[in-house]
Parts: structure tokens; sequence; C-alpha cells
């Protein structure tokens, strides 16, 4: 659904307003390319038709920025009720671990678009670039909408998560940021019924270091160019991440995204060429 950062962006302040309009308490948010999981809590009332305003802003506005139309994602969703404080550290668990769980990063704290990062203290507001531009604010929000009063959003067009991601549930259930690092690591309740046995292996091979060592290393001996990534021409890119798709030096086209800053739609437009 999602191949920019933009996209991603777009995304999440679309559920911040929604969330805003319907008096809904966000406490866990992990969006991939592909599918988001939410932790949140309203009237039960209001639960069906908040999840289709939220699709229904998705699909409009993500579309809009990709100069698309039509709905976003062919698949629709599932609410599941968290009946126990088991279940629900569960899912804010899985929630958190899924970027490593479909191998899209091995550092799960760095996954820039998850909520992991807001709890015990670490989402200091002033570690943003605040942006005050009332025409540079419109421009990442619906159309017809307004900042709520009080909100920021960084210079990036992100809605800070502070305004809307209720941190309190989570800092009460793991009480302090070692235990909630420590439950990151161990396998759920849920995993150890469905596979006893198995044990929780981490999908990501390559860590974003590794891979930036072999991109240097491929530039230097192949391209005969000793460079920093930032500097390497478009070409020079997509060279790269031939190589890296080629040799399966990395894990996704996600990190490769990441690490040479080739957009993801690009990287979809070429996948089948490079796999030739």
């Amino acid at each position: 659904m999602f191949w920019t950062n933009p996209e991603f962006i777009v995304a999440l302040n679309c559920l911040a307003l929604v969330a805003y309009d319907f008096g809904a308490t966000i406490y866990a948010i992990c969006v991939m390319d592909n599918h988001i999981h939410i932790i949140f809590r309203c009237l039960r009332s209001n639960v069906v038709e908040f999840v289709r305003a939220f699709r229904n802003s998705l699909s409009k506005n993500v579309r809009r920025e990709q100069g698309l139309s039509g709905s976003l994602g062919s698949r629709g969703y599932k609410l599941v009720e968290l009946k126990s404080i088991q279940e629900i550290k569960d899912a804010i668990i899985y929630c958190f671990r899924n970027p490593r769980h479909h191998g899209v990063s091995v550092d799960i704290w760095n996954y820039p678009w998850s909520t992991i990062r807001l709890y015990f203290g670490n989402g200091k507001v002033d570690q943003y670039k605040i942006a005050t531009d009332p025409k540079f604010i419109k421009q990442f929000i619906p159309q017809h909408r307004k900042l709520p009063k009080g909100w920021l959003m960084t210079t990036e067009g992100l809605i800070l998560p502070q305004n809307y991601v209720d941190v309190s549930l989570v800092e009460e259930l793991f009480g302090d940021e070692e235990s909630f690092r420590e439950f990151l690591k161990q396998k759920t309740q849920i995993e150890m019924r469905n596979d006893p046995n198995d044990e929780m292996k981490a999908l990501v091979k390559h860590t974003n270091a590794e891979v930036e060592l072999i991109i240097l290393k491929y530039c230097k001996d192949v391209l005969g160019v000793d460079k920093p990534i930032s500097l390497l021409h478009k070409d020079e890119r997509l060279d790269v991440a031939l190589h890296l798709i080629k040799e399966n030096q990395a894990d996704s086209k996600f990190q490769i995204s990441s690490i040479l800053e080739i957009p993801l739609s690009t990287l979809y437009y070429n996948w089948n060429k490079f796999k030739k």
C-alpha cells in the first residue's frame, strides 16, 4: 500500500485525525508497507465506524499522494477484542515485533513507522524539528481539515504521535523500559501455544550496518567508486540494488530502499527485471 516515506506519513496523519474525530485512544501503532497494526480503544458502538472512516481516509489521501484513485489494498480488516492483560501485552509485543517478523528490520527499535520509541520518557518533543508554516502543514493533512489546537507537526510533515498516542497503558503493563525490552525478546503465549518446540527466530539475516559495508565494498571493488552511500548517483544506486538482490545480500525491498534511499516504488517497478 505504501511505497514512499510521504505515503507512510499521510497514513499516520489520517489515523491521528480520525482517532481525534471518534475520541479513540491509540496505544500502539506499526505501519508496514502492506498492512497496519493498531492497538486502540473506543466506544463499542463506534468501533466499526472508526475503522471504516480510517480506511476511507487512508484510501482517499494516500491515493492522492500516489497520484492514483480507487481503494487502497485488496484485503479487509480484522478486529480482535482484547479481554485480558495477557492478551493486551501479547498484542502490543506482536505489533512492535512485526518489522522483524516480516523480515523488514532486525532492529525494531529503529523502525521509523511504529510508536515503539514513545514510551518511558523517550518521546520528547524537543527532539523533533517542528513545522510552523501553515501552508506546509496544510499539504500533509487531509483536505478540508485543520490541525487540532495544540497539536504539532514535524518538518517532515508527520503529526507528532505524542499528540494522540496514549503511552500510559504500555508503561503500566510493562513497568519500565528494561522490562519492556525484555518482553519484546520473548515468545508470546499465543506463539508458545501454536508451536511450543520452535524457538523464535529473527527472519532478518543482514543488519543495516552489514548491508552498508557490502555496498561500500561493492562500490569500491566493482564500480570503482569510493564515496559515501548518500553521494551515489541514481544509476549507481540501482546497480547496487541489483547486486544486493541477485546475491541475496539484503533481506527486503524496504531495507534496500531505506539504505540506498531509493523509493520503494522504483524497486517495485524494477523488481522483476532485477530478479532475471
